[in-house]
């Protein structure tokens, strides 16, 4: 019987790059295990919230630095490209890092964006600071999947993602009016300012409450062709 090449081309990729040896009996159980997952979408709150945030401050911050309505909107497009350049890096590049330590540098990166956006001098600053935070989201999406179901088990990893994917369907909800709410009386600096507290709140968070996640090992260029080819 011929095989199915579909299991073939998965089969062949699994098998293309090595990966360390099991470790989940070092992760916690039980409701340890849930308490990590929530800090990690709370992560993923804070992080979508401020990659929204600009959306309704753009009159604001235009005014504020002296530019047009449609250059002050590339602070909402930047962040999504550098995802887009940032991810694959990323994917690449940390394979042998402990997810423990790359989760709490995402968020201390999303805290120094926040805060050079709060004290920025000039347009061009600001922009930077997007850029870093859209490193931040690019990084976060390719770790936080994964992750998800070493904290709770492989057993019940999907309602662990269901779990994180809340946290970033609420940062998507609630960023827009939020930015209206608070940057409206209090400025768009001190909303930034604001945005970059939750996020050392919540890195503080994850510190207590996140266990070591081992690597899964180091990725190499075939495993990234064999994530963005379609199945035949």
């Amino acid at each position: 019987m011929p095989e199915d090449p579909k299991v073939v081309a998965t089969t062949t990729c699994a098998a293309a790059s090595p990966r360390g040896p099991p470790t989940d009996s070092a992760l916690p159980a039980g409701g340890r295990g849930w308490v990590s997952v929530a800090a990690v979408a709370l992560g993923a709150f804070v992080i979508i919230t401020t990659e929204t945030l600009p959306v309704g401050l753009l009159p604001d911050i235009a005014a504020g630095l002296g530019v047009s309505l449609g250059l002050a909107g590339l602070l909402a497009l930047v962040p999504g490209l550098s995802a887009a350049v940032a991810a694959p890096l990323f994917f690449l590049g940390a394979g042998w890092f402990d997810r423990r330590t790359v989760i709490l540098a995402l968020g201390l990166l999303v805290l120094a964006s926040n805060a050079i956006v709060a004290v920025a001098p000039n347009f061009a600053v600001v922009l930077l600071a997007r850029v870093l935070l859209g490193a931040a989201v690019g990084a976060f999406w390719t770790v936080v999947t994964p992750v998800g179901p070493k904290l709770a088990r492989p057993a019940r990893g999907t309602r662990a993602i269901s779990i994180i994917a809340a946290g970033v369907s609420g940062g998507m909800v609630v960023g827009l009016p939020a930015g209206q709410f608070f940057g409206t009386p209090l400025g768009w600096r001190v909303t930034f300012a604001a945005a970059g507290g939750a996020a050392l709140l919540i890195v503080l968070a994850q510190a207590l409450l996140l266990p070591r996640i081992p690597p899964d090992g180091r990725s190499h260029l075939r495993d990234l062709t064999c994530v963005t080819s379609p199945a035949p």
